[in-house]
This record gives C-alpha cells, sequence and structure tokens, in this order.
C-alpha cells in the first residue's frame, strides 16, 4: 500500500471540472456548433460542394464528442491508475467510455474521408481506386467500433477492481464524488494499450490520403485539366483542412500522451489530470472555431457580419447626433 496525501485543493477538486464541463457544455451549445454548421451548409462554395457534407459530418462528430465529455460523461480521472469518476448526467462510465472513444475515433474516420474525397476527385476518378473505395470507406467505418470493443469487454470486475486500486491508492476514498462509484477501465496497464491499435492504423491512412493528395496536388501531376484557380481553391481547402487536423490532433493526443506518461511512470498529480481532462474536453469547440477562421469563405462571411455591426452602429449614433442638432436648434 502507498502513502498518498490527498490534495484536497479546489484546482484538483472534482467540483472545479464539474462546474467547468458545465460551463463548456452551456457556452458551445448555442454559438460555435450552431454557428460552425450554418457556414458549412450555407456559406461553403459551390465548387467545393463534394466536400461539404464530410465537413458537416467531422462537425457533428466533434459536437458528439463535447457533448459526451463536458455533458453525459465529465470524467474526474485518477492517475496513474486508469480509473476515475464519471461526473455526467449518466452514472454509467463503462459505455461511456466505449461510446466516447467511438466517437474520438470517428474524428478520423472523418478526416480521412475528407483527404480521401479530395484525392478520389482530383486524381483519381478514372483510376482503380473508383472500385476499391466503395468498399475501403464503410470497412474502415465498421472497423473502428469493432476494433475498439475488446477493450470494452476486458473492463474487470469492478468490487475487484476498486479493492485492488484502493489498496493501491487510500486516498481515492476520500474524494467527494456526490455517491458516484470508483469506475476502473484497468488494473493492467497494457490493456490500455489495445485502444492504440485502431488508432494507429487510423493514423497511417490518414497520413497516405494526405501525403498523396499533397504531393499530387503542388507538383500537378495529370492535372492539366484543372485550371489555376481550381488548383489554388484546392491548395488553400488542403491548408485549411491541415490546420484543423493538427490542432485536432495536438488536443486530442497530448492529454493521451501526458496520461500514458503519468500511468506508466507512477506519478500522480491531481491537478495535471484535471488539467488534461478540460484540455481534451475543448479540442471540438476549438476545432470549430479553427475552421472558422481557417475557412476562406467562412472567415469573410464572420467579418462581413462584424463590419456590417460596425456600420449600423455608426448609421445609429450619426442618427443620434443628428437628431440631436435638430431638437437643439428648435
Amino acid at each position: 500500500m502507498q502513502n498518498c496525501t490527498a490534495d484536497m485543493s479546489y484546482l484538483a477538486s472534482p467540483e472545479l471540472l464539474s462546474q467547468v464541463f458545465q460551463a463548456i457544455s452551456f457556452l458551445e451549445s448555442f454559438f460555435p456548433f450552431a454557428f460552425g454548421a450554418y457556414c458549412i451548409i450555407y456559406k461553403t462554395p459551390g465548387n467545393l460542394k463534394q466536400v461539404k457534407n464530410l465537413l458537416l459530418n467531422l462537425h457533428i462528430w466533434c459536437m458528439l464528442s463535447d457533448f459526451m465529455i463536458c455533458c453525459l460523461g465529465r470524467p474526474y480521472a485518477y492517475l496513474p491508475s486508469f480509473a476515475g469518476f464519471g461526473l455526467g448526467l449518466i452514472d454509467a462510465p463503462g459505455i461511456l467510455f466505449y461510446i466516447g472513444c467511438c466517437c474520438i475515433a470517428a474524428h478520423g474516420v472523418s478526416i480521412m474521408a475528407i483527404y480521401e474525397n479530395r484525392y478520389f476527385i482530383l486524381f483519381a476518378q478514372t483510376s482503380s481506386w473508383k472500385k476499391y473505395r466503395k468498399l475501403f470507406l464503410p470497412i474502415v467505418a465498421i472497423a473502428v467500433p469493432v476494433c475498439l470493443l475488446p477493450s470494452y469487454l476486458n473492463i474487470p470486475e469492478q468490487e475487484s477492481a476498486r479493492a485492488e486500486v484502493f489498496q493501491e491508492h487510500p486516498c481515492l476514498k476520500l474524494v467527494e464524488t456526490g455517491g458516484r462509484q470508483l469506475f476502473v477501465f484497468t488494473t493492467n496497464s497494457l490493456t490500455s494499450l489495445l485502444t492504440t491499435v485502431p488508432c494507429s492504423f487510423l493514423i497511417a491512412a490518414i497520413l497516405a490520403f494526405f501525403v498523396l493528395t499533397c504531393y499530387k496536388t503542388w507538383k500537378r501531376t495529370s492535372t492539366s485539366y484543372l485550371s489555376k484557380t481550381t488548383m489554388k481553391i484546392q491548395k488553400s481547402f488542403l491548408k485549411a483542412i491541415t490546420a484543423q487536423f493538427l490542432f485536432l490532433g495536438t488536443m486530442m493526443f497530448m492529454p493521451l500522451f501526458v496520461t500514458l506518461c503519468l500511468s506508466f511512470s507512477n506519478y500522480h498529480n491531481q491537478i495535471i489530470n484535471n488539467l488534461m481532462a478540460l484540455t481534451f474536453s475543448t479540442f471540438g469547440v476549438g476545432s470549430t472555431i479553427i475552421m472558422i477562421l481557417v475557412y476562406k469563405p467562412y472567415r469573410e462571411y464572420v467579418f462581413e457580419l462584424i463590419s456590417c455591426n460596425r456600420s449600423k452602429s455608426a448609421s445609429a449614433v450619426q442618427q443620434d447626433r443628428i437628431s440631436h442638432v435638430v431638437s437643439t436648434e428648435r
């Protein structure tokens, strides 16, 4: 048994996580996701109409992931043990963990589908890939939840797992969670690596289509039928989706990397745990903001709204001044 001192500070408390998760879920429910969906549906230019549904699909998965984390789940992780408390609206951490992993993996599938779509539309419409892609994308979409299923099925019996974790970390008994019981994902750290296998295949597929599409776009191989204007638009779009992909990857994999480091080094710092959970919970709304800023049509629409509001405000002020002068002269 390890001797441990519970960190009773507010930054390490479940209350902090619960309150911040509530604030995030409230704020993102109204503006970012609704406005992002509006931009995709109504402001995506016609020459990118083939990819509009894929962008909307990625946006929906971002929304669902944030909803799972900030509203339904609200995980209070306790590392280095692969355990924690669910503080959300639904007290079913096992199934929520599995669904959450599937939602996160769906981001990878969505991004891969966007790169694959660009590669096919621009370079492979007359190649043999036209036949294979009809099977490739559905197989990948089905394989993700199936590959993650062993991790869910290997969740240990909770009573004995809790006893083992409490023996190793007795200060967990001091955590106030409103009656929620500790959920133990695994007592064997190697089991957690099962979830990285499908992620590795997804990353490999994303990188493959990314390299192919970018290489052919910049080299303009076999693209003599594409005008310079079209190529410029496609390059701009690829830069934008890559920026969004890099942001998503950073915000998702940085907390996961820190989690693995803490677990395998057997180091506990609840403030770091909370910070990683909060960082992980903002990748959806952050991705939406990045999307609005980096996609030129959406960014121009935002600037147009801002300039219109400023013009209306200036006109209203000028009208008030004129009315004031007229009333004074009378």
